[in-house]
């Protein structure tokens, strides 16, 4: 059996099993609809190939998964759109959380050239009815979204497609070559794979990708750029700094149950006094939090009910997606989540943009380079339980100058990385 054929064959039965669970697939989706869940809407019907009448034709399907894909491409998806004028961009996520960033980040005058839609389920057919119904001229995802039909289909349209700021840790590099030739065959598609890192290179040419088509052009988390924060959430925070002459926690893109590891660390900070800022990953989160925190008979305030933090407030519930800078912009102390739940870890990046020192748990396995630079230079701390996270807790709200220097540390490491955002744009112009 030649190579094409065993990978058609392969390619068959892959989408043998997607139709397989497509029924099950469509059955959850009307339950949560039914059900009226966060997120689940007639707009997600886009995952089984049922797009919106206002769906128009774009230059580019890029694809991100959720929050973070989105939060990293958008400095280099508005530079690819300032300089090329009459670019337009269908941004595709999986999640709900993924789609309120891109409405968050491309309003105003954005909204005419970018798009938001929920990538179809990987399909032939459906992806046949995406490129057909998008027509684009090129295909991108971000970092590490590898779905065959969609390579395949695009290159059979003779559309071509690119990963950028691919990442591949060995970890998941191991569990795709299990799939020998099938993935080895479809990384061969790209016409290039713009790696984070060496390590990232050394993995993809592991698992078949063409050598000459993967380059190392940098991570572009490190592209970001200060977000102008929200004046009122900012002189809240500011005010309740002043009253009591206290620090504030930022726990950021939290899972459960790391907000009850946080309250119970954040409990023992007493001189000076702290205002912990949880911030859950999911929207669908935002309620249980709050019951947690009535259980507890903790102050707190829920951003959106609009009330004031005062001096009493012990807890600020941010229950609002787009907010997460200006509480790092505030905070003293950041703790970013997914890394005591087994999520990987989220992007560190953002609390060190604004120079604020950085506390996670022992799950970093998302970005373990990044985290690695921000470790070495003295901006993140990591540690292992509730014990630890309360000591080095207690050891930056004593030591102001201690808790400068690691925070200053953060936004030196993004300094002296940037050059992402140039390379990248510069390789996706030349197929364009």
């Amino acid at each position: 059996m030649t190579k094409t054929i065993q990978y058609r064959f392969l390619l068959t039965l892959y989408g043998m099993l997607w139709y397989a669970i497509l029924p099950g697939l469509l059955l959850i989706f009307l339950a949560r609809l039914a059900l009226r869940k966060s997120g689940y809407n007639s707009t997600r019907l886009s995952r089984f190939s049922i797009f919106s009448a206002s769906l128009k034709p774009s230059n580019i399907v890029w694809h991100c998964v959720s929050v973070g894909e989105v939060v990293a491409v958008v400095p280099l998806i508005k530079k690819l759109l300032a300089r090329h004028p009459h670019l337009t961009i269908t941004i595709t996520t999986t999640t709900a959380t993924g789609a309120a960033q891109v409405k968050h980040h491309f309003q105003g005058e954005w909204e005419a050239r970018v798009q938001h839609m929920y990538l179809p389920y990987d399909c032939g057919w459906f992806m046949r009815r995406l490129i057909s119904r998008i027509q684009p001229e090129l295909v991108i995802v971000t970092e590490v979204e590898i779905w065959p039909n969609l390579i395949n289909v695009s290159t059979a349209r003779h559309v071509p497609t690119a990963i950028v700021n691919a990442r591949m840790t060995t970890r998941s590099a191991d569990g795709y070559a299990k799939l020998g030739r099938f993935f080895s065959e479809t990384v061969r598609q790209f016409a290039f794979i713009s790696c984070q890192s060496k390590a990232d290179k050394m993995e993809y040419l592991r698992l078949g990708a063409r050598p000459d088509g993967v380059v190392i052009s940098g991570n572009v988390k490190f592209e970001l750029t200060p977000v102008q924060p929200n004046e009122l959430l900012q002189q809240q925070l500011d005010a309740w700094t002043q009253q009591t002459d206290g620090i504030i926690v930022a726990a950021g893109s939290t899972h459960e149950p790391e907000e009850t590891l946080l309250l119970d660390a954040v409990d023992t900070l007493t001189e000076p006094p702290a205002l912990l800022c949880i911030a859950p990953r999911h929207p669908e989160r935002f309620d249980p939090v709050e019951s947690l925190l009535k259980s507890r008979g903790i102050a707190y305030t829920r951003l959106s009910t609009g009330q004031p933090v005062n001096a009493q407030t012990r807890v600020l519930l941010i229950d609002a997606i787009g907010q997460l800078h200006t509480v790092y912009r505030c905070a003293d102390i950041a703790f970013v989540g997914g890394s005591f739940a087994p999520r990987g870890g989220h992007n560190a990046l953002e609390p060190a943009l604004y120079s604020t020192p950085v506390v996670m748990g022992p799950s970093q396995y998302n970005n373990p380079q990044m985290y690695q630079q921000l470790s070495e230079a003295g901006n993140l701390v990591t540690v292992d339980n509730l014990t630890s996270l309360q000591k080095q807790l207690q050891a930056w709200a004593a030591n102001p100058q201690r808790r400068e220097a690691a925070g200053n540390a953060g936004s030196q490491v993004i300094s002296q990385n940037r050059g992402a955002l140039n390379a990248n744009a510069a390789l996706i112009s030349t197929l364009l």
